[in-house]
Order: structure tokens, then sequence, then C-alpha cells
């Protein structure tokens, strides 16, 4: 038995704001997710999101330009005084700067906040924090504004350059701030039990707080006195500035965002594309359903009617009548999921996917064109020989080929109903695809007939991979590596352990390769047999606190081996988010005991 020591961290990296190599061509303009929007007109505005998104458009959203300022800045919150000047705030993965947090940990993750001068060609990073992930930013004018997030409420009155806190926020959760001058403005959120709803009179100095039983996402206010509220399960208007608010409306999901034209015209977003419209100050509201499937986070209306609503997946759509009518500003050529490509040349490729989908481009991928499949099943994988001659394959044991460069596709017998993960083609006769339940099957004459061969092993495949006719390797679920050097008649197993996935494998030559899946393994003989991976059960105590943290897992001595976790608390979830007591104070240092093979019980 062996004992290591884990350390629980917060772990970030700062990353360059340049553009990078990789850009968006499908969906146009781009797919992460957009949380905020802001117009300054029917013309001029912003949207950002995750992994630094910033989209701009000059035309009412026909066209939008796309910047990244960081995959790791997840963007919460836009805002532009006018043309040139505006902030985005959020949260990020990133070294502090030392003039804000000196005393405190170089790495980590905190909220950040990003000003532009020149309308968002260029961001600079004005603010960063260990303390909060900031939800929320609104400027009264170009020198005086507020940035809230979780237990922080900050204030700025030259522009940025300097943010100092304001009481009033400690141990709340704040999603969102409005002013209607320098001096009148509200927060919502929410603590452990209720929604709450702050107050202030004088820019911010002192704050009333007043309570919901509705958790608050987004407030708005056409003026000092009229104002509305929304968040999970209901809509909340005052007409005293905030000293009562009645229920309007009642939703059983999430209402992320509501904005309004003037005080009559309004709009509100939520959960599984919930979109409702008033025209009398929220006396009556219009659900709007078929509009969206997916979630939206926000809205934003122009004082000429026009808006535009965005959210999951880089969802985008406008109105130009205050909501009655909507139209998707998204451009893609699918919904479906695309699971594999393939070029032949820098212009000449095909991409396959869910329900059948295959589109083949002929221009690098500048424009993408439909084939007809003949099937509405999963397509999971495409292989071409050469410009003319293909395969894919898919759910059902599906293979189709095409020998016209995908006019026409018609259907090979497999001779299985295995679900088939991929294909591979040594020249336009000899090939091999290998799928669920350890299929293996090869063809010596171009998929005419297709001969099942025995991998020896019941587990699922993902990928097969050949240097030559004969040599070839295939890799699959629980850390499966499989090779062969007679051409697939015989396999011989290079590399098992229970637990872990690898899905892709590649070879430069018969030696030297690589496979990926939960970490990355790398051969130079070809034939290395390695050693079976570690399985760690991890015992994490529930510590509830106010609000979840991402937290990465390293071990403190250097395994040369993969390791899974097997995650012993029952509030844990896969995506390894849970909950620590004050990590920014120190690491939280577990003692985990492991064997090979056979995780037991931790301390």
């Amino acid at each position: 038995m062996k004992i290591i020591f884990l350390i629980l961290t917060l772990l970030m990296s700062i990353y360059s704001y340049a553009q990078s190599d990789w850009f968006w061509q499908n969906p146009l303009p781009q797919g992460n997710t957009l949380s905020s929007v802001h117009f300054l007109n029917d013309n001029t505005g912003w949207a950002v999101g995750e992994a630094g998104t910033i989209l701009k458009t000059n035309d009412g959203g026909v066209n939008w330009s796309f910047k990244s300022i960081g995959q790791w800045n997840f963007l919460n919150s836009v805002y532009f005084v006018n043309q040139n000047t505006g902030w985005a705030v959020g949260w990020s993965h990133f070294w502090l700067d030392e003039k804000y947090e000196a005393s405190k940990p170089k790495e980590g993750e905190g909220g950040i906040i990003y000003k532009t001068t020149d309308g968002g060609t260029n961001w600079i990073l004005q603010y960063s924090t260990f303390d909060t992930e900031f939800s929320s930013v609104y400027f009264a004018d170009a020198s005086t504004g507020w940035a809230v997030g979780w237990g922080t409420i900050l204030k700025t009155t030259d522009g940025g350059e300097n943010w100092g806190p304001q009481a009033g926020g400690t141990g709340l959760e704040l999603n969102s701030v409005y002013f209607t001058d320098n001096d009148t403005g509200w927060i919502v959120g929410r603590d452990f039990e209720d929604g709450i709803i702050l107050k202030t009179t004088d820019g911010g100095i002192n704050w009333t707080t007043s309570s919901t039983e509705y958790h608050l996402k987004s407030v708005y206010f056409s003026d000092d006195s009229t104002g509305w509220a929304v968040g999970f399960g209901a809509i909340l208007k005052t007409t005293d500035g905030g000293s009562n608010w009645v229920t309007q409306y009642n939703v059983n999901r999430w209402l992320h965002s509501v904005n309004f034209s003037d005080s009559n015209i309004g709009c509100v977003v939520g959960g599984w594309g919930e979109i409702l419209t008033t025209t009398d100050g929220g006396l009556n509201w219009t659900s709007h359903t078929g509009v969206a499937e997916y979630d939206l986070y926000s809205v934003y209306l122009t004082q000429n009617n026009t808006g535009m609503a965005v959210g999951l997946l880089g969802k985008i759509f406008k109105t130009i009548d205050g909501g009655t009518n909507w139209v998707s500003q998204l451009n893609s050529f699918t919904e479906n999921n695309l699971f594999e490509v393939f070029f032949t040349d820098n212009n000449t490729g095909w991409a396959v996917g869910g329900n059948g989908t295959i589109f083949k481009t002929p221009n690098g991928g500048k424009n993408w064109f439909s084939q007809s499949s003949g099937t509405e099943v999963s397509l999971n994988s495409v292989y071409f020989a050469n410009s003319i001659t293909g395969w894919t394959v898919g759910a059902d044991g599906t293979i189709l080929k095409t020998t016209d460069g995908g006019i026409i596709w018609f259907p090979q017998i497999s001779g299985t109903v295995a679900s088939l993960s991929s294909v591979f083609f040594y020249d336009s006769n000899i090939g091999w695809t290998v799928g669920s339940g350890g299929t293996i099957l090869k063809t010596t004459d171009g998929g005419e007939n297709w001969v099942q061969k025995t991998s020896g092993t019941g587990t699922g495949f993902f990928q097969i991979y050949f240097v030559d006719s004969d040599t070839g390797w295939i890799v699959g679920y629980d850390a499966t590596i499989l090779k062969t050097t007679d051409g697939g008649t015989t396999w011989i197993s290079q590399y098992y352990g229970p637990g872990i996935g690898l899905f892709s494998v590649n070879f430069i030559n018969s030696k030297t390769g690589w496979v990926v899946g939960s970490g990355i393994l790398k051969t130079t003989d070809g034939v290395t047999q390695l050693p079976p991976p570690l399985v760690v059960r991890i015992i994490v105590p529930y510590c509830p606190t106010a609000q979840p943290l991402l937290l990465s897992v390293k071990l403190t001595e250097d395994k040369k081996y993969p390791c899974s976790y097997v995650w012993e608390n029952q509030f844990v979830p896969p995506s390894v988010v849970f909950n620590i007591p004050d990590p920014t104070t120190q690491p939280v240092l577990l003692l985990i005991k492991f064997t090979e093979n056979n995780p037991i019980p931790g301390p």
C-alpha cells in the first residue's frame, strides 16, 4: 500500500488576450455561451460570455465581430456609456496582479474588471481579486460606476482607475446592479434562504435591505419610482422606488434578465428559452414559445423597441417590435452535433454527426454543403482514401460509402448491429472499423465484404489507427490499447486499467505514438507494456458554504501513469465542483490511500 497527499487548490493561469489561430466556422459569429448584452442604440451593441468572448455589432446584429480576451476569462456583464468607453466583468483563472492583493497567493481564481476606451478593440484589466466573482457592472456616467459579486460591492469615481469597497453586501449573492443617477440605485440577489433587494440614495454610502421569497437575478428601473426584478419563479414590480414590491407573474423556472424600452414596453428572458413581453408595464405578460429552446441569460431593448436576447451556445435573437417577434442572428448550417471531420487536402473536407448529418466543404470550411446520407442514425466517424472515395460509420452497424465525393452515399453490409465509432482505410481497398462490444471489422475489397475479427475483449472501442497495412492500434474504454502487426488478424493487449477511457490514438511511425483520454500516453518503441493505472478513492468532507468553487486536484508525487478519481462524498458531482471552507486562506490537505487496481477507503 502506498500513501500520497492530495492538495486541493484553486488553479488559475494567466493567458494572453491576443487572438488565437483558431476561428469559428460554425456557428457564426461563434458558439460560446453569452451572458450579457448591451446596446447604445438600434445599431451599436456588445455581447460577452465564456472563454473571454466579446462580440460587437455596428449594424443591428446583421454582422458581429468576434474577440476573445482570454480563454479562462468568463464574462458575466457588459456596460457601455458611449461608443468608446465600456466595462466587462466576470471571473477568471489567473495570476493575480501584485498591486491588488500582494499579501495573498498569486495563483488563484476570482473576479476581474476590464475596460475599453476604443469601442472594444482593446481591453485592459483594471481590477482583479480573489475575494469574489463579479456578476454585474453599471455606470451612471463615464466616471461613476459599480461592480457587484458575491459579498462585494465596489464603486469607482474615476472611470475604474481605482475601485473601493462599499458596505452592505457581506454574505450575500449579489447578481445585478442598476442606478437611475449617481445617487439612487438598487442591487438584487439572495442570501441562504430569501431573495434580497438593496437600495441606496447616497451613491452607495448606505444601503437599506428588504427581502422577498424569490431569489433574484436581475433588476431594472425606468425612473426613480418604477422598477422590476426577476428571479426564480416570478416577476416583481415596484412603483414607490422599491419600498413595496408586488408579484406580477409566476413561472416555474429561472428568469435571468429584465429590460424595458420605456415604462410600458418590456421583456424578460430565462430558462428553457423563456421569453415574456409586456406592453402595459407588466399588468399583462405574454409568453413567446418556440423562439428559443435553450436558456437565455440577457435581454436589452432600445427606445425604438429594437432588442437583442442572448444565451446558451452563443444564441442571439433580435426583435424590432418590442419582443412580439424574434429572429435568430446566429448563422448555423446545422443544429446537430458533429463528431468527426476529415480533410483530403487544404480545401476539401467532410464532417459527420447526429441524425445522419454529412457536410462537405470545397473551400477550407468557408462554406459547408449538406449531403444526403439516407439515414437518421448518428454517424460517428468519416475517412476518405482519396478525394472521391470515402466511408462513414455510425450507430446500428451503419457503414456508408461514396465513390463520387459524397454526391451519393450508399450502404454497405457490416454484419453487426454494434455502434461503430471509428473507421480507417490504408488505401481504397484495405480498411477497418471498430465500435461497441469489442467489435472489429476488416475489409480488403473497399467494403464489399466486411469480416469480423476477434478482439479478445468486450470493451467498447473509440478509435483505430494504422501506420501501414499490417501495424495498427485500437483504443477504448478501461484504458484499453490493442496492437496488431498482421493487419488485424490478431490483437495484443498493451494496456488495461478499469475506469479510464482512452479516446484517440495517432502514430507518426511504427514506434512513436500518442494516446489521449484521462491523460496523455506516449510510446517510443510501439510495444511498451505500460503499468496498470492507479485508482484513487478520495474522501471529501461535506462543508456547505455559500458558494461552490471549481477546484483542481494535484498529486504531490509524480506518477508516470494515469489515475482515476473515485469520489466518495455524495455531494461531489462528476464535474468535481464541491464546497470547501474559505479556500483563499490556505489549501485543503487530504490524506489519500490507494492500491493498484483495488481502491480502499481513505482515512
